[in-house]
């Protein structure tokens, strides 16, 4: 069995993001998301899309369009990463820990979490990696 990985992030003191079957399951909850499928990922992170043809001879490659960003969102995805070191956080705690206009550095860190799982034998559950950039 595999270890899950976390990641350090700086908020009121430094703290570790780690997103298990529990911070996953306390996200879709939160979000109301079901996180076991495509539609439940596509909501939180985004899709692949064919973006309309130039000319009608062209089948243009899909593109990922993100999901419209929105600090709910952000707050709910650092909440669940923090539950496995401290359960009785709320959503609330957590919103005050995080700059509204400095959002950039969390948004890297819950990337670098979600890309340091090894979700290659995972099946057929879409990992959100770095497509849950701004959402």
């Amino acid at each position: 069995m595999q270890s899950i990985k976390s990641v350090a992030i700086q908020l009121d003191k430094e703290r570790r993001l780690l997103y298990d079957v529990n911070a996953l399951i306390a996200l879709g909850e939160e979000l109301n998301l079901n996180l076991m499928t495509k539609e439940g990922w596509e909501e939180l992170a985004g899709k692949m899309e064919a973006p309309p043809p130039a000319h009608m001879s062209d089948a243009p490659e899909p593109v990922f369009v993100p999901a419209v960003p929105s600090f709910k969102r952000v707050r709910a995805i650092v909440w669940a990463g923090l539950l496995h070191e401290d359960p009785t956080l709320t959503v609330r705690q957590v919103g005050a820990m995080l700059n509204p206009v400095d959002l950039g550095p969390v948004i890297k860190a819950y990337i670098e979490a979600w890309n340091a799982q090894d979700v290659s034998d995972a099946p057929n559950v879409p990992a959100p990696a770095s497509s849950v950039a701004a959402g």
